[in-house]
């Protein structure tokens, strides 16, 4: 898709099979630009920008304590010549030598735009479903919608934890034992028993000495990046299509029986930090230091200010000053996994609360789990020492309201030259200042905050962005060794 004072959009698949009448096919590396390297899992892409009537992307969450949900998009094709028709044995997607067709949910799609000779990744990810409308009883136009989700439903959906598991076979009808060797930890030995029901019924057990256990990840000298590292690894995601922070917490072991997705987000959650896909399918952690000490957290990467003439503009934002952010109350319990017992509490529940904010706005408890190992180097009051430290910082950045922009809304066709590469270069977690004037006078409202969510709206006749946005307050002016304005002792704020 191509128009007049609109990016370049390329949106690139890899059908699971082809015809002979595809086309050339595009080998992508994670960067803009053709290469002669892969895309991250070695698909071969196609481009169908020719297609596309319209897309719409989002990314990132609505608020600051939320954990980050799955990208989206929604990418709507002209289906007039069947090409994406499953049924259609003529489409370029058809492989009629294995009588397979190459249009399934579930294979690699990329978005991207190119602007003034650079090219921008929106958004890569999955689909989820194809949609087929037909107007007037399939004599008129025809479409098909694709529904797609980032990397993280893939890691939701590995169900029953990391892959490490054999497959066994017998002739047995009712039951057989299983005897199970583990030489990494010395030969031990088990046996236990998988009942078979009928003929179609199939058992996994984790066994040692003859009782079942539950199957974990880690140990208590794990760093959050080591151990979401480890996990990417079980489930072989590529090298290229991660960035990971080193993280300052050690973690306990953790229940791999859970879904990676569901272990990343503990293991994040641990440090304070964050774990989320970027638009270029790299999944991203990072740790708590990371929102006081990278350069595009601390510095203002872009001022979007109405009341510049020469400015850059947004057409609408919402200002909420609300009670959805206001925690007094703040407990933390920390919960350990080991083989025989499975996952459970221990330690004692730390509760950090602010009296005088209770006092205002009522109770409003904010209760978390998180898997902080006990005793690291003979400290034994490491673990309840970590939970304090978590407890009074969140306990401190959340006990009052704050008045704060929580989105901004742009329409960059009036503005293309600069608004264009500006919002298609903006990444999650960047800071940005905005400032507006309001109806009946006075100070123009200003606020420095961080993108949290990034939606693109796109068809022929328009193109639309919305930066969804927390406040950047509490995290302005904490202590940076060696910098200049904010290494000042005594002065500056410190992290824990």
């Amino acid at each position: 898709m191509s128009l007049a004072n609109m990016p370049t959009l390329e949106v690139l698949f890899a059908p699971s099979v082809v015809g002979a009448n595809t086309g050339s096919r595009l080998i992508l590396s994670v960067g803009p630009g053709l290469n002669t390297a892969t895309l991250g899992d070695g698909a071969f892409f196609y481009d169908i920008s020719t297609s596309v009537r319209s897309i719409t992307t989002n990314r990132g969450r609505r608020r600051a304590l939320e954990r980050f949900g799955t990208g989206t998009a929604t990418i709507t094709l002209d289906n007039r010549d069947r090409s994406f028709d499953p049924t259609n044995t003529a489409s370029p997607y058809y492989n009629a030598t294995v009588g397979v067709t190459g249009v399934v949910p579930s294979i690699p799609v990329v978005i991207r735009a190119t602007w003034n000779g650079v090219t921008y990744p929106i958004f890569r990810g999955f689909i989820d479903s194809w949609t087929f409308d037909y107007a007037d009883a399939g004599i008129g136009d025809a479409t098909a919608t694709i529904s797609c989700s980032d990397a993280f439903k893939p890691l939701s959906n590995i169900i029953g934890g990391l892959p490490s598991s054999a497959s066994i076979s017998s002739s047995a009808t009712t039951s057989f034992d299983v005897a199970v060797s583990n030489p990494s930890d010395g030969g031990g030995f088990g046996v236990s028993s998988i009942d078979v029901v009928g003929s179609e019924t199939t058992g996994s057990v984790n066994v040692s000495g003859g009782v079942s256990t539950t199957p974990i990840i880690g140990t208590g000298t794990d760093l959050p990046g080591l151990r979401i590292e480890t996990i990417l690894d079980a489930i072989g995601w590529p090298d290229n299509l991660r960035d990971i922070d080193e993280g300052t917490t050690y973690l306990a072991a953790q229940d791999a029986t859970k879904t990676p997705l569901d272990m990343l987000q503990e293991a994040a959650a641990a440090d304070a930090g964050v774990i989320y896909v970027d638009d270029d399918g790299t999944v991203i952690f990072a740790d708590r230091d990371a929102i006081i000490s990278d350069d595009r957290s601390i510095t203002v990467q872009s001022t979007y200010d109405t009341t510049d003439a020469a400015g850059k503009k947004f057409v609408g934002t919402s200002i909420v000053y609300d009670d959805s952010l206001i925690y007094n109350i703040v407990k933390i319990d920390r919960k350990v996994t080991n083989a025989v017992t499975g996952e459970e509490l221990t330690g004692t529940t730390v509760i950090v609360s602010n009296a005088e904010s209770i006092s205002l706005y009522g109770a409003r408890t904010l209760a978390i789990e998180v898997p902080i190992v006990s005793d690291v180097g003979g400290n034994a009051a490491y673990g309840q020492t970590q939970a304090q430290n978590l407890a009074l910082f969140l306990a401190s950045q959340y006990a009052n309201p704050e008045l704060r922009p929580e989105e901004i809304r742009f329409a960059p066709q009036g503005n293309p030259s600069t608004l264009y590469p500006d919002l298609l270069s903006r990444k999650i977690r960047d800071r940005v200042a905005v400032k507006f004037a309001v109806p009946g006078g006075g100070s123009a409202v200003q606020r420095d905050c961080f993108v949290e969510s990034i939606g693109h709206t796109i068809t022929p006749g328009n193109w639309s962005t919305t930066l969804g946005l927390s406040s950047a307050t509490f995290y302005t002016g904490f202590f940076i060794l060696d910098n200049a304005t904010l290494g000042v002792l005594d002065q500056n704020k410190l992290a824990y």
